[in-house]
């Protein structure tokens, strides 16, 4: 959020079909704004998954969260607002150009509904994937493949999925991306008879510090969360360690580095290595931590 919109306010109209909204127009608290793009299915993608022991609630996170920040006793005495959306999965991925629909054709750009296989672990597992990079079709179709997974500095990853999934009325609130597993998709190879999906353990991450603050925010791939570990999470652990996650990677986007440098290493990021089977109970924020929240201007390093 710009120094403009943190210290002159801000007005929201929840529409309609909702009551009530939010004005801000005081600094005497500060005041954390995220808009959270969820990617649909994901209950049902852990169902499919190696670990359908765990119950997905992002109203629960959001709530476990908003108490870790706005608490003043060990906590950042932050207001956390969310806005939240559903993540856009694209549109058809024509793969020759030809503008024809065939069988090898996808029919949305950033969901891969099949299975999927773990680098350097199994394969055929169900629930599916983000797809944020597709190998084939960079090869068959370069100029769709430029447009659906490049953002505005030509970069591809998780700075185009930051900046596409970005609702332009929401510029300046932090952003947070949930989705179910993070993948690439491949042309068939010698190993594999057809186009496939690969994913990996990075679930979770965030992008701070850029120029272009639209390219700013973190992700949280929810079912990879769930069957990162073996043993396998039980519930219980599952969703402390989600929470520790969201909370976590916020707190990149909160946290100046050149406030406080090495921000990663501070009591706010937790005192054990991720993943933290304690939840947010890790998290215990310190004076400096406080005093290195920028709610202004965000930006930390990853």
């Amino acid at each position: 959020m710009e120094a403009f919109d943190e210290y002159r306010g801000y007005v929201t109209d929840l529409g309609p079909d909702h009551q009530g909204g939010h004005a801000r127009v005081s600094a005497c608290r500060k005041e954390f704004l995220i808009e959270v793009s969820e990617m649909s299915g994901i209950q049902a993608a852990i169902n499919a998954g190696i670990n359908q022991n765990v119950t997905y609630s992002l109203s629960d996170t959001e709530s476990a969260v908003t108490d870790l920040y706005n608490r003043t006793n060990n906590g950042a005495g932050i207001n956390v607002y969310w806005a939240k959306d559903t993540l856009a999965l694209g549109g058809l991925v024509d793969y020759n150009g030809d503008g024809i629909q065939n069988g090898d054709d996808r029919p949305n750009a950033y969901h891969w509904s099949g299975n999927v296989e773990v680098f350097g672990g199994p394969a055929n597992i169900g629930g599916g994937a983000y797809v944020w990079f597709d190998r084939k079709l960079q090869l068959e179709n370069n100029a769709l493949f430029n447009t659906l997974y490049k953002d505005s500095s030509g970069g591809v990853g998780k700075n185009c999925l930051f900046q596409k999934s970005r609702n332009s009325q929401l510029e300046h609130f932090a952003k947070l991306v949930i989705v179910t597993r993070w993948g690439r998709v491949f042309p068939a190879d010698d190993d594999h008879p057809s186009v496939h999906c690969r994913v990996t353990n990075e679930n979770a991450r965030s992008t701070t510090a850029n120029a272009d603050h639209t390219l700013e925010g973190c992700y949280v791939a929810a079912t990879g969360v769930a069957e990162e570990a073996t043993p396998a999470y039980s519930n219980t652990e599952f969703n402390k360690i989600f929470n520790y996650a969201v909370a976590h990677e916020i707190g990149h986007l909160l946290i100046n580095a050149a406030q406080h440098p090495g921000g990663g290493a501070t009591a706010l990021m937790g005192t054990a290595s991720p993943p933290n089977r304690s939840g947010i109970t890790a998290i215990q924020v310190t004076n400096a931590d406080r005093s290195a929240m920028n709610a202004a201007d965000e930006g930390s390093v990853q």
